[in-house]
């Protein structure tokens, strides 16, 4: 071997030793770190219009379908306000299905503890002033006289207020 390559060598040797030193010292990082939420629970009661429990309930938490169950369902869920909407559908007859909604309620989540909810399911879908649903569809007569629907109203650049009155 020649002098300059041992010399090579031996500078090789003193950096890899400074570089195992430092990992030894300051370490290669932190570990990694297991994140666990806190958690608590829901239970889902939905009641039919008949004031009976339903057989089972479709259930939604914060615009994310979460499937569908038996009534009453618990679910377990991180803890805050969430958004928790609940729905059933019945089978009547063969090829014959009834869809029932009720309105969306904002549930508080506690650690360790289970809240209890009550979903009233209508035939009809809730519309406003819920949150997250359209204003029911309406036709008015505008000053020049033109039949105006709320729905050719729509979108995100366009306000509308209905103000009602009466003469006298």
């Amino acid at each position: 071997m020649r002098a300059d390559q041992t010399h090579s060598h031996s500078g090789m040797l003193i950096v890899c030793a400074l570089i195992i030193t430092v990992f030894l010292i300051w370490g290669c990082g932190n570990l990694p770190v297991t994140i666990v939420d806190k958690v608590g629970s829901v239970q889902v009661n939905g009641v039919m219009p008949d004031s009976s429990p339903a057989d089972s309930v479709h259930v939604t938490l914060d615009d994310g379908f979460l499937g569908t169950f038996p009534n009453p369902h618990t679910l377990t869920t991180v803890i805050g306000t969430h958004l928790l909407e609940v729905g059933s559908i019945i089978y009547p007859n063969p090829g014959d299905t009834i869809e029932y909604f009720s309105a969306p309620q904002y549930v508080t989540v506690q650690e360790g503890q289970t809240t209890q909810t009550q979903f009233d399911l209508e035939g009809d879908l809730p519309v406003a002033p819920y949150e997250g649903f359209l204003a029911p569809e309406i036709a008015l007569y505008d000053l020049d006289d033109n039949l105006v629907t709320l729905s050719v109203l729509t979108g995100d650049d366009k306000i509308v207020l209905a103000y009602f009155f009466e003469y006298g």
